[in-house]
């Protein structure tokens, strides 16, 4: 290691202790000047190089210094000679943008981020490269390494001396690339004289988006429902093959288990982006940095926090991350499990069970007999004749004719029998016509009978349904209560469970600090282990046979090759029994169950306003239809008496 190097004035400059070394070189603090550091080259750069990050120290502006570790200064092995290094921005206490969106690597160097904290940083990254683009460059070689992320969510982008740059009128290029990040007109082809642009860069911001709002997941691995044959990632993004997309099934594409698709995790202009980004023959509309800024920030003031979980923060009317939990998923935001919004307010279970009694319970469903009411005593019925005058009526009229006929033939006695027939003929006509009357009365009965039944229906519906939901509700508030009451036993034996299983815990945690993304796997490539990130599987302790039969691509030799890597893992584990429990086991537990006693408190309080609710309604319901119906049945009542109908 040089002791010094010199500035391009051929001044020397001291060099301090190793900060880190990397595969070009390595970087060196600069006791001089303590916020810069010294980038040093492995082996001095050609000719196109140098010229290269001399543009580049004369291009530098304020404000690439603030998103990038951008060179300043040249520095150079003798003095005035060739150029050895460059002088650029610390970048301290960052680490690489994967760290932050795998949830595995989240959970142990960003315990504290919650969604919102992801929607910060994607919406800084976005300012990152809008910034870059305003000034002429090209990133080129988007990755996850070359962005690092603080705690407190600031973005830098590393790496400078690989991006395309404009300077001077002249184009240095960037000839190096990730296929994760690589659009899908260049996919598969050399970058060597390729002239990037601003729509390249754009395709590999997006991924990088989609990857902290979707827990590390490609927007390209997903499951191929096409056949028996691979759908590697790079293959994918040639195709246009977007796993999440509204056209997804038309590719033959299903997005992985437990993941969550950008129209619903984030609002309806998040999703139109994506489409935008990755959809085939969109290089020219594919959203710019500037766009993508304008729709974060709003993304960032639509969000609402759970109320159930302090870490589940979303956009829209349901929280997507309670979703998943329910239908098996893990907890991507555990350490903040139990830190609800809701924390210390005071909650008293035999108040609110005293609340829920003293609500008044729905009036009872109508019975049968009101349904049918016996006709109103004392109403006198209409006197009328049955069906038989009418048929007798008819007989005296016939007659009456024939005698009249026969009147030609055997004399006068036949007239006068005419006249006699035709008089009682008239007699039964009046008989027939109290018949029709009887009729009408029946008639009147059965229209009674139905204006009754449609108040009776209205009763049904807005007091009988509530009384119904009301007792289904009292039903749900009793075994919530029983579960409430049995949880403080269940989580003694949850960290008596901790004791008990203490080396499975330990063996846990020492397979957690190896990740699969650093590992060497024979036949599991990078595209792989990101199809293996995809299905939750990221360190040793994700690997086991049952996980890796779900997720394609995986055989027999390569899942062998996964488990024979986690024995050789397991190997190096060395049981402690005086280690004493992990805290961060022992607060998990606490948080686990702390968040489980303050779901069942919102959702009992929840249920006795619902019982409240629904108590009021069927009781106001009744107010106003059961005058309504009792007057309807009355109506049947005197209908019935009236036809002398029992």
């Amino acid at each position: 290691m040089p002791s010094a190097l010199y500035d391009a004035a051929g001044r020397p400059v001291a060099l301090g202790k190793s900060l880190g070394r990397g595969g070009e070189g390595e970087v060196f603090a600069v006791p001089a000047t303590p916020a810069s550091v010294a980038k040093v080259y492995h082996r001095i750069p050609d000719r196109l190089h140098a010229e290269k990050i001399s543009a580049m120290t004369a291009v530098a502006r304020p404000e690439l210094l603030q998103v990038a570790a951008w060179p300043t200064a040249t520095l150079h092995a003798s003095p005035y000679g060739q150029l050895a290094g460059l002088l650029m921005p610390l970048v301290d206490k960052h680490r690489e943008l994967h760290v932050l969106y795998s949830p595995a690597h989240r959970r142990q160097a960003f315990p504290e981020a919650s969604w919102d904290f992801l929607v910060h940083v994607a919406y800084n990254v976005s300012r990152a490269f809008a910034t870059v683009h305003a000034a002429g460059h090209v990133m080129g070689d988007v990755n996850q390494k070359n962005v690092v992320v603080a705690h407190n969510g600031t973005v830098r982008l590393i790496d400078c001396d690989s991006f395309q740059i404009a300077a001077n009128g002249r184009k240095f290029l960037c000839e190096v690339g990730v296929p994760d990040f690589t659009p899908p007109e260049l996919q598969g082809k050399s970058f060597t004289g390729v002239v990037r642009t601003y729509n390249h860069d754009r395709f590999g911001l997006a991924v990088l988006i989609f990857h902290l709002l979707c827990m590390g997941r490609h927007p390209f691995v997903g499951i191929f429902r096409g056949g028996k044959g691979d759908m590697p990632m790079d293959k994918a993004i040639r195709e246009g093959r977007y796993a999440y997309g509204r056209r997804a099934q038309q590719f033959e594409m299903a997005s992985p288990p437990h993941s969550v698709a950008p129209f619903v995790l984030a609002t309806s202009r998040i999703g139109e982006m994506f489409e935008r980004a990755f959809e085939l023959g969109n290089q020219p509309d594919r959203p710019s940095a500037e766009q993508w800024v304008d729709v974060l920030e709003e993304l960032k003031k639509s969000l609402r926090r759970c109320s159930a979980h302090r870490g589940h923060v979303y956009a829209g009317s349901g929280c997507p991350w309670c979703a998943i939990e329910r239908s098996g998923g893990p907890d991507f935001f555990i350490a903040l499990a139990g830190q609800t919004v809701s924390a210390g307010r005071a909650f008293d279970l035999e108040t609110l069970l005293r609340r829920a009694a003293q609500i008044p319970t729905p009036p009872q469903p109508v019975s049968a007999a009101l349904l049918n009411p016996a006709k109103r005593p004392g109403v006198p019925a209409v006197d009328s004749k049955n069906h038989q005058m009418e048929a007798i009526s008819i007989a005296l009229y016939a007659a009456g004719v024939l005698s009249f006929m026969l009147m030609f033939a055997y004399g006068p006695i036949c007239l006068l029998l005419a006249i006699g027939f035709a008089f009682a003929g008239s007699l039964s006509h009046r008989n027939v016509t109290d018949t029709q009357e009887a009729k009408n009365l029946r008639g009147a009965v059965e229209k009674a009978k139905t204006a009754l039944n449609a108040k009776a229906s209205d009763y049904a519906r807005d007091v009988d349904t509530p009384a119904k939901k009301f007792h289904e509700l009292v039903a749900d508030l009793n075994m919530k209560q029983i579960r409430y009451r049995t949880l403080p036993g269940e989580h003694q034996k949850a960290k008596q469970d901790l004791v008990t299983n203490q080396r499975q815990h330990q063996l846990r945690h020492h397979l957690e600090k190896f990740y699969i993304r650093n590992a060497k796997i024979e036949g599991v490539g990078p595209q792989l282990k990101q199809m293996l990130l995809a299905f939750g599987i990221e360190t040793a302790a994700d690997i086991r046979r049952q996980a890796i039969s779900k997720v394609p691509r995986f055989g027999p030799t390569r899942t062998g090759a996964l488990l024979v890597w986690r024995q050789s893992i397991e190997a190096r584990f060395v049981f402690n029994p005086n280690q004493g429990l992990d805290p961060a086991d022992v607060a998990a537990v606490d948080r686990q169950f702390a968040a489980t006693r303050q779901t069942l408190e919102m959702e009992m309080e929840a249920i006795v306003g619902q019982m409240r609710s629904v108590s009021n309604r069927a009781h106001a319901a009744k107010n106003v239809l059961w005058p309504q119906f009792q007057q309807a049945a009355e109506t049947v009542a005197l209908a019935k008496a009236r036809a002398g109908i029992p």
